[in-house]
């Protein structure tokens, strides 16, 4: 997969992140597509929870608690490009729908795939453009913003992806 986004940005003229070596690729059972790349994501050139954030942070922990392993996810953005280098940039609209095509193409190198959870407002709004037949599941963005401000937010959260590690069928 790693090749794949490099492909991408080379066609598309966008800088894409690389997928996280230490998730699980190919053999994903879940996707967990959040907004856009945070500014982190230029220094370390991953879409990972090991980033030094507290977004991802809140998701690596969310993961170890709901059950879920790395080897069963993989994480995407709903736009997958570089928009906020110097700060939080939101995506638009039409920047979400323009990004459906390299959405549809990543779940297309996932044939074990099972769920798709839309982390964050903006993911679940982006996904009506994608048009996937896969079971999609929405679930808090887990920003330290977010979590902070509203309390309630991480435990549905975890309520979320505890929910769908329930529904997933056994490995293999």
């Amino acid at each position: 997969m790693g090749h794949w986004a490099g492909e991408k940005a080379a066609q598309t003229g966008h800088w894409l992140p690389f997928f996280d070596p230490a998730d699980g690729g190919v053999g994903a059972r879940v996707l967990l597509p959040l907004e856009s790349p945070g500014p982190v994501v230029s220094r370390t050139r991953f879409v990972s929870v090991d980033n030094p954030d507290g977004t991802a942070e809140n998701m690596r922990c969310l993961l170890h608690l709901s059950g879920l392993r790395r080897s069963d996810v993989v994480l995407w953005n709903a736009v997958p490009w570089q928009m906020s280098e110097g700060g939080v940039v939101t995506p638009r609209p039409a920047q979400s729908a323009g990004a459906a095509p390299l959405t549809r193409e990543v779940l297309a190198l996932l044939p074990r795939l099972q769920a798709v959870v839309l982390v964050g407002k903006h993911a679940q709004q982006a996904w009506l453009a994608v048009q996937s037949p896969l079971p999609a599941f929405p679930c808090p963005h887990p920003s330290p913003q977010n979590f902070n401000s509203r309390g309630e937010e991480a435990a549905k959260a975890l309520t979320a992806l505890v929910g769908v590690y329930g529904r997933l069928l056994p490995p293999g």
